[in-house]
């Protein structure tokens, strides 16, 4: 077999234009770099927990001094509009910052744990959280810049080093958060594909994985041979449903931006609209002319609306998806072709006609593409957004929050966005991750920062001198009391009350005495 060369540089190139950005040398040593993050854990994790967070306020401070070159770089890296690198990278990444800037070190508290039987035994239990110790981060190219740096500033905050491996389509985007890093136990290794396995097969405490299914799974596959847990936050087939009482204008703003925006490229973009029959005659056609006045161009160009997507090789699968879908029966209501001019540009997409149990109602879409599918009710909307392999964010619109609720109740994703879609991955302060085929675990909040910590319980005897009665030596006695113990104390009826005099029958307070 031939062995697979891994390049020495990486080639950042602009998706809007074809022109090459520059060169970042690809990591040598992936398990030095480990080795090394590893080895700086400890002194990090004994770093008081405020210093820590004051470390988060100066990158934040240092992210905002440089944001316009930061914006920049994301646009040219990725294609994205230059308000989309602000609004959708550099501004939640300044919120995550602040929010564990200012918070850690109470989300972390130590927290008693109330004991039920034994506190009355002098018994008192309290948790305390550890850091995992040294965790990989291996980010995607859809969002280069918010994604992976989250990711670095919960994992420093909860006393973690370390390893990031950015994607190899934008690398600049990795140089970037490595300066706003530096002096800090990060490590970026940047590298193809197979730059991640090394790191996985390095043998990182926790591997933080976020990108597309099948790559996902054989993150798992590798971790699971030397048991590392991992947090995979992988694809989706977000629906949004719209009731009969929905406000149509704003449902269908929702709607363009909430799928378009980055191209589509989003796990949770708005990739299925679910509409109710009698409304989706005009949600169609409000959706279908709000598309069509969208102005697709130059990235750089602050009034252009869509830019170009990243990847040639995700343009090709989008035409494809698209061609599939119009042969299994859809119809194409605005868009459905790459621009003709240099660069990766596809445009934004409306499809109708949609059958429920076709390619492009059931499998991921990354890219600028919106099939909507009608729905006899509510129920079977629900029925609908339930039938998937997916499971990571959906959206309701109704005028009605109460209906709203109960409907977002029956969805099985991780979020639910009621009359908004899309943007929560911004929120600091909520977990975010999915169910079923999107992935497990969390980010975000306090579940994402309790993802890089293993708690530990701590349990005290604070009257040292009784002993416990469950200690040796056994003895008939002893035997009699535990066979009372638990219908006594967890018993019902007159049941119980017998078995509480057989235990007092058998307790005796010299039985607590230490054995000398």
């Amino acid at each position: 077999m031939t062995q697979r060369v891994i390049p020495a540089t990486l080639e950042a190139v602009n998706p809007a234009t074809g022109e090459k950005l520059g060169e970042v040398p690809v990591a040598e040593k992936v398990s030095a770099a480990l080795a090394a993050a590893r080895a700086a854990q400890p002194s990090w994790a004994d770093v008081p927990i405020k210093e820590r967070m004051d470390a988060l306020r100066r990158v934040g401070e240092r992210l905002l001094a440089r944001q316009d070159k930061i914006a920049r770089v994301i646009t040219q890296s990725t294609g994205k509009p230059l308000v989309e690198a602000y609004s959708s990278e550099l501004f939640p990444a300044a919120g995550l910052l602040d929010y564990f800037a200012r918070f850690t070190r109470k989300l972390l508290r130590s927290m008693p744990r109330k004991l039920t039987l034994m506190g009355w035994a002098g018994r008192r239990s309290h948790i305390e959280y550890r850091p995992v110790g040294t965790v990989a981060v291996i980010s995607p190219w859809n969002y280069p810049f918010s994604i992976p740096l989250g990711d670095v500033a919960i994992g420093l905050a909860a006393g973690c080093t370390v390893v990031l491996k950015p994607s190899e389509a934008v690398p600049l985007v990795g140089e970037e958060i490595r300066a706003l890093f530096e002096g800090l136990p990060v490590w970026v290794v940047q590298g193809p594909g197979q730059t991640g396995a090394e790191l996985v097969e390095a043998r990182p405490d926790k591997i933080f994985f976020t990108g597309g299914g099948a790559i996902g799974r054989r993150v798992m596959e590798a971790a699971a041979k030397h048991l590392i847990p991992v947090v995979l936050e992988l694809g989706g087939k977000d629906p949004m449903i719209v009731c009969a009482d929905a406000d149509l204008d704003l449902a269908t703003d929702g709607a363009v931006w909430g799928c378009f925006t980055n191209s589509g490229q989003v796990c949770a973009s708005v990739k299925r609209a679910i509409v109710v029959r009698d409304v989706a005659e005009r949600f169609t056609e409000l959706v279908v002319a709000k598309t069509k006045a969208l102005r697709q161009g130059d990235p750089l160009d602050p009034d252009v609306d869509v830019g170009a997507m990243t990847v040639a090789a995700q343009i090709d699968k989008v035409e494809q998806q698209v061609k599939l879908a119009v042969a299994e029966g859809a119809r194409v209501l605005a868009g459905g072709r790459r621009l003709d001019r240099p660069g990766f540009f596809f445009q934004p997409t409306v499809l109708g006609d949609v059958d429920p149990a076709s390619s492009i109602a059931r499998e991921e879409v990354f890219g600028p593409v919106l099939p909507i599918l009608i729905a006899n009710d509510e129920e079977d909307a629900v029925r609908l957004a339930n039938d998937s392999p997916f499971g990571l964010t959906a959206s309701v619109w109704s005028k009605g929050v109460r209906r709203a609720r109960a409907i977002a109740r029956r969805l099985q994703v991780g979020t639910v966005m009621i009359n908004d879609a899309t943007y929560t991955h911004a929120l600091a302060e909520t977990p975010w991750g999915g169910v079923k085929e999107s992935g497990f675990g969390r980010t975000h909040g306090l579940e994402g920062l309790l993802e890089f910590v293993t708690p530990l319980h701590i349990n005290e005897n604070r009257r040292h001198h009784w002993r416990s009665l469950w200690w040796f030596p056994y003895d008939e006695r002893q035997r009699r009391l535990f066979t009372a113990a638990g219908p006594a104390l967890y018993g019902h009826g007159r049941a119980r009350w017998r078995a509480a005099r057989q235990l007092l029958a058998n307790f005796s307070f010299g039985d607590l005495k230490p054995r000398r």
